[in-house]
């Protein structure tokens, strides 16, 4: 049962990674080249646009980064009151996702005004799903004694962690450190496609039909998202009552 769990949660992260490619390509393809979860790139933007003289898009920059830290701030403490409650936050998370998406497509960006209510509402909604997934999804549970640590939205320490997992797994003959390596490098590949199948849609299929597509995809995935996120709370649930009953 717990190598089933932990196989889930591999999946899990493996949906996210696809999810976050194809969000992160969305937003740079048909919202000005910005980010939801590469907040270094916004703030990149950021500082060259003001040296530029460009307030209007500095200024959207400027909102999508302080925006995501400030919810990231907020969802960490959201995630410890539930925590202490004993309700997992993690399902709700994906449910709140489903609902924050909804702005972005609705609202047509406007890329005369940066700074327009429609961009702003859209732009706090999608910072709002960066930090939520940011902080509620950062360990992989390959087994009951081991997991890693793994940020589905950022991959810079993904990688350096999979290059780290991969030289421990050679040096120390390990195949656990090598196992780990291949599932940082399939998440990698997983979010990598996200971004491709965003790209390719946006290149090959006509507005407003690609929007479309990709938001169809996008939900589609959170719902996938969610489904197993369910199938692991559940499974969690049965085996603390199994564990309850062996010891009575």
């Amino acid at each position: 049962m717990k190598k089933y769990i932990g196989s889930l949660d591999l999946l899990l992260f493996i949906f996210l990674c696809f999810l976050c490619g194809l969000i992160d390509a969305y937003c740079f393809l048909y919202r000005a080249q910005t980010f939801t979860l590469f907040q270094t790139g916004n703030l990149i933007k950021l500082i060259i646009f003001y040296v530029k003289g460009n307030i209007s898009e500095a200024s959207y920059s400027l909102i999508l980064f302080v925006s995501f830290i400030l919810f990231t701030f907020i969802f960490y403490f959201v995630s410890k009151l539930f925590k202490n409650l004993k309700i997992s936050f993690k399902p709700i998370v994906l449910l709140i996702c489903m609902i924050l998406i909804i702005p972005s497509i609705v609202l047509k960006f406007n890329t005369i005004n940066y700074i327009s209510y429609q961009n702003i509402i859209s732009g706090l909604c999608l910072s709002a799903i960066g930090g939520l997934i940011a902080i509620s999804f950062k360990r992989v549970h390959l087994n009951k004694k081991r997991k890693i640590q793994f940020n589905a939205a950022m991959m810079t320490g993904n990688t350096k962690n999979m290059i780290m997992s991969l030289v421990n797994g050679i040096k120390y003959k390990n195949k656990n450190f090598l196992f780990e390596s291949f599932c940082y490098f399939l998440m990698l590949i997983t979010f990598s496609i996200g971004i491709l199948t965003t790209a390719l849609i946006q290149n090959y299929i006509v507005l407003p039909n690609s929007l479309y597509i990709n938001f169809g995809l996008i939900y589609l995935f959170l719902l996938l998202s969610l489904i197993t996120m369910l199938t692991i709370t559940i499974n969690l649930k049965n085996v603390d009552v199994v564990g309850v009953n062996d010891k009575t």
